[in-house]
């Protein structure tokens, strides 16, 4: 159980460390700094960036740009400035406890707005945490919700919606738009009368349906039905076989994975793969590959001997699930895991291969899985992204411009502009020259809060000391 001051102590290291005092009338300013054009990947040296409220105001050179008196200037000198990030795989809401945990570690990363991706959480208690945040009751990075996932009839996770047909697919659709959430998210095990129930209700009450594609869909029918994020590389390798029909018919009869997998890569079809990606370009079919979790599963042995200091700031009770034992879906036969890490690699070379035939592309992380840690893995991924093949400046934007256009933002955020929300991050170095710069922070911006490195290494020091607290009893 969370100690009711341990969350106390959280919320007053953030709020009196953040909100700037009466006579500034909550305005910023950031003088001589290198405004990075995550468009056009264009350096803007020497610039103003005045923020009033929660949006910036203005955008130009300092040579130029007036700063009133009562405006808090940051000479931001040597420094790069960035728009807030975006994780957009996270399971931040899967209980009341973790958002407590889990606010502080986004916005202290740079992770200014998250797309959750369900749990057990009610449709209505997600949506008050995405409208608390939204009037500044709550600090934390802005919330796109969906409710709870939508399964099949036995459900892999507590708090499921159960749908069996298309009927009962409509009505989860329906459910959820009353609720207020902002999409529907798909599982495993949905069968293919609701399936396709769900893709028809949600054209019908204009709501985005993503997520994983179940397992007597077709990737490319998942596309084809307007899925429009298609999560973790589901069904994409499958497709690609050239012996695809039959390792789908050994998929439903349950054969190993294991042996799947090997099948799988062992077969590939660059045709086929050819094939499908301009099939994905052509429905706006979005792919969020999720490489941190993709990566952590084959490679866990190896994070876990590293004694990764983040550790620190994460629950007892989630760090218990990353245990194997605890864990059917985390392999610990060496073969089965030598396998998996060419199956991975297989996967980050289809990411460069995607991305090459203009697929858009979405940074998700989907923390708290195993080493996907809230806030700082959105760094992660966006490492994974560049050794799949792509630029800094294009992995950059898988967490930027590309979330603000997926999620039908982009007149709000996505970039340094005015008239934008004041989602920022300054950094002390160019994340175009190496994309490991975006970890570079000195201060963020969420909805024209300032947090400067002292209060966000204070948002650390608050959780941190809340987790060991929790270990203690």
């Amino acid at each position: 159980m969370r100690k009711p001051w341990a969350v106390f102590i959280i919320a007053v290291l953030a709020v009196i460390r953040t909100v700037p005092c009466k006579a500034q009338s909550n305005q910023i300013a950031f003088t001589h700094v290198a405004v990075v054009d995550v468009q056009s990947g264009q350096i803007e040296p020497d610039m103003t960036v005045l923020i009033s409220g929660h949006e910036i105001r203005e955008v130009g050179s300092s040579r130029v740009v007036d700063v009133p008196k009562q405006v808090l200037s940051i000479d931001a000198r040597g420094k790069y400035l960035i728009p807030g990030l975006w994780d957009m795989h996270v399971h931040s809401l899967w209980d009341s406890g973790r958002p407590t945990t889990f606010f502080p570690l986004f916005l202290a990363n740079g992770v200014t707005g998250v797309r959750e991706m369900g749990g057990p959480m009610p449709a209505v208690d997600q949506v008050r945490w995405r409208n608390q945040i939204a009037i500044g009751a709550v600090l934390g990075p802005r919330l796109i919700v969906p409710g709870p996932f939508v399964d099949g009839p036995h459900p892999i996770w507590p708090g499921s919606m159960k749908v069996s047909t298309a009927e009962e697919g409509k009505g989860a659709v329906d459910s959820l738009k009353s609720a207020g959430a902002d999409f529907v998210k798909i599982y495993t095990a949905v069968p293919r009368p609701a399936y396709f129930g769900i893709a028809e209700e949600a054209r019908k009450d204009g709501i985005p349906f993503v997520g994983h594609v179940p397992v007597d869909i077709g990737v490319d029918e998942a596309s084809s039905a307007g899925q429009k994020s298609i999560e973790h590389l589901m069904g994409i390798l499958l497709y690609c076989s050239s012996i695809s029909e039959e390792l789908k018919a050994d998929l439903m009869k349950g054969t190993n994975m294991n042996q799947l997998n090997n099948q799988m890569v062992a077969t590939y079809d660059a045709g086929r793969a050819a094939k499908l990606f301009t099939l994905f370009v052509k429905n706006d079919t979005w792919q969020v590959p999720t490489l941190t979790i993709r990566h952590a599963r084959p490679y866990l042995q190896e994070l876990q001997a590293a004694n990764d200091p983040r550790m620190k700031y994460m629950p007892k009770a989630v760090v218990d699930g990353w245990d194997s034992k605890n864990d059917a879906r985390q392999p610990t036969d060496p073969e089965i895991l030598a396998n998996r890490k060419r199956l991975f690699q297989k996967e980050m070379e289809t990411v460069g291969l995607m991305h090459r035939d203009g697929v858009k592309l979405l940074a998700g992380t989907d923390t708290p899985n195993p080493f996907c840690f809230p806030g700082s893995s959105i760094h992660d991924e966006l490492g994974f992204m560049v050794q799949a093949g792509l630029t800094p400046l294009e992995a950059l934007q898988t967490a930027t411009i590309n979330p603000a256009e997926f999620l039908g933002l982009s007149k709000t955020i996505g970039t340094v502009e005015k008239g934008k929300i004041a989602d920022l991050v300054l950094l002390d170095a160019n994340p175009l020259e190496s994309i490991a710069n975006t970890k570079r922070i000195t201060a963020v911006v969420s909805a024209g809060r300032l947090l400067d490195r002292k209060a966000l290494d204070g948002l650390l020091a608050g959780v941190s000391a809340n987790v060991a607290s929790e270990a203690t009893h």
